[in-house]
């Protein structure tokens, strides 16, 4: 936020936001940066927060946007997160333009909706570095406040923040010009129902503390805070509560030491807190977004406020695909994850078997990428992926299967007998398959010619074979694209042969009824003969014959 008397200063200082932005967002939570790697205690929050409209206490972050290279969208999910935690926001959004003008910056983002749509008040900025500018301001002042309170209107705005900061210093006429301004703008937002917020710092005479005092500018934010050491922090709060009315008085917090670019540790930024509360002021402003994860602890406990509300974090979709592959083939995956709840950023890490083999950062909730794991070896194996958000609270999901199958081995066989067959007869040879990714699919040849059957079938029943030797194969190719084909397979087919039967006299036929008579007429004469010899038989006995 600081644009300071030197040029190469605010360089130094912007250097090393970005260096600092780009920490948070590398591969690992933006908390393992804090304190060794472990995450600060949370403070005593207490209870019975009140919305954010109604609070007496403020806070509001600032965001640089484009200015400072900012990852603005993900930036805008923290602020969704932690709305409970904040009250307002200020964005780099207008610069005094030439001829005095309200003048959008060029290629910025606008981030006012989103900020009114998580009920938090919106403060666009308007800086200038230029004191010729800003003095061709204060001799025509009527246009840029006039526009401004239009646009105020449209837009929404809860108010401006004002931060000109001139590289050059500037005169005491020139700094009862500027206070003289400010008090102007803020009655005619005042009377718009707006608000009117003020930068400023004791490093150039163009602020001049007594003449701000008597403006009705609702807000100050003293930069002088901004001070590396605690000593000279203390130093410059008690001269901001010596010179201006406690009730305009906002302390500007910068979350690294402006001489060094490191972040303020935890019990830096403690003490700041402590202080400024011994004070009894109620407002703080902190440059800039995204404010290292501990901080929340800090903006809860000033609002006293807790960081309740945040739906659990879980897994809302996974899908993992295709889960089945060959032996010797690249296992390629398609994750897609997406969880809800908890506390962006998130940290996601995928395990194998286990065993954690990749992890990425990132603000959003969704994670879709291609997860190459090379040849594995042949077996069932377990994936899964585990989500931590800045809460450290970690969910994991279920596990996923993964086969990995061995290259498929096959056997081409018959029921048939296959050899001496002849041109009228059929042959079914079938197929078994063992390994590989079913299904399958099958094109047969005969003689090295493709038959016109299903490649589905597994069995095929062959006619019309050649006299002689006939070679029969199959080819097969799984779902995973692997193909292998069968051993030529042969099928002899022979000449039938022709037989002759030769009679000298025509055959006659019988039927089953003439063939049942005769045996009933031989039955019968049986019967008779019987009958016969069994008369003779006693006629003899009574005449003596037989003894």
């Amino acid at each position: 936020m600081s644009r300071m008397n030197s040029r190469v200063y605010f360089l130094v200082l912007f250097v090393f936001g970005l260096l600092f932005n780009q920490a948070v967002h590398s591969m690992v939570p933006t908390w393992v940066a804090n304190r060794g790697g472990v995450k600060p205690p949370r403070l005593d929050l207490g209870s019975g927060a009140e919305l954010n409209s109604a609070r007496a206490r403020s806070v509001m972050v600032w965001m640089g946007l484009e200015i400072t290279g900012e990852d603005v969208p993900s930036d805008l999910v923290l602020i969704h997160y932690y709305r409970r935690d904040l009250t307002a926001v200020s964005y780099e959004q207008y610069e005094l333009g030439a001829g005095s003008a309200l003048t959008l910056i060029p290629g910025i983002s606008n981030v006012t909706a989103a900020i009114e749509s998580d009920g938090l008040q919106a403060w666009p900025m308007i800086i200038s570095a230029s004191l010729p500018n800003i003095e061709a301001l204060l001799e025509n002042q009527s246009a840029l406040i006039g526009e401004a309170v239009s646009t105020a209107l449209r837009l929404n705005y809860t108010g401006y923040n004002v931060d000109f900061e001139p590289t050059a210093e500037a005169n005491a006429s020139v700094a009862r010009e500027y206070a003289q301004f400010l008090n102007n703008f803020a009655d005619a937002l005042h009377a718009a129902g707006k608000k009117l917020s003020v930068d400023i710092a004791s490093w150039n005479t163009f602020w001049n503390f007594t003449a701000l005092a008597n403006t009705s500018v609702d807000t100050f934010y003293d930069m002088d805070t901004y001070a590396a050491s605690y000593a000279d922090f203390e130093s410059a709060l008690t001269y901001v509560n010596s010179t201006l009315p406690s009730s305009k008085i906002g302390v500007a917090l910068i979350t690294q030491n402006v001489n060094t670019g490191t972040p303020l540790s935890y019990e830096e930024v403690e003490e700041r807190f402590t202080l400024v509360e011994s004070y009894g002021i109620g407002r703080i402003a902190i440059w800039d977004m995204p404010l290292p994860t501990f901080w929340w602890n800090f903006t809860s406990s000033f609002l006293n406020t807790s960081l309740g509300g945040i739906p659990p974090l879980q897994v809302q979709s996974y899908t993992l695909s295709p889960t089945e592959f060959d032996a010797n083939q690249s296992a390629n995956l398609n994750l897609n994850l997406t969880v809800k709840g908890g506390l962006p950023p998130y940290l996601y890490e995928l395990l194998l078997d286990g065993q954690m083999f990749f992890a990425t950062t990132t603000p959003e909730p969704n994670l879709t990428l291609t997860v190459p794991l090379g040849v594995l070896v042949v077996g069932n194996h377990t994936f899964s992926v585990t989500v931590t958000d800045q809460e450290d609270t970690t969910i994991l999901t279920l596990n996923k299967t993964i086969v990995v199958n061995p290259d498929p081995q096959i056997t081409l066989f018959t029921a048939n007998i296959t050899n001496n067959l002849t041109v009228d007869q059929s042959v079914l040879l079938q197929v078994r398959v063992i390994g590989g990714t079913p299904p399958y699919t099958y094109t047969w040849y005969v003689n090295g010619q493709k038959l016109p059957t299903s490649n589905t079938s597994s069995k095929i029943v062959i006619r019309n074979l050649n006299i002689g030797e006939n070679q029969v194969s199959v080819v097969i190719e799984d779902s995973a694209g692997y193909t292998i084909t069968t051993k030529l397979y042969t099928v002899d087919v022979v000449t039938p042969r022709t037989v002759t039967t030769y009679s000298p006299t025509p055959s006659l036929s019988r039927s089953p009824s003439s063939d049942l008579n005769r045996k009933i007429i031989y039955f019968a004469l049986m019967v008779i003969l019987m009958i016969a010899l069994t008369l003779l038989y006693f006629r003899a006995k009574r005449r003596g014959v037989l003894l």
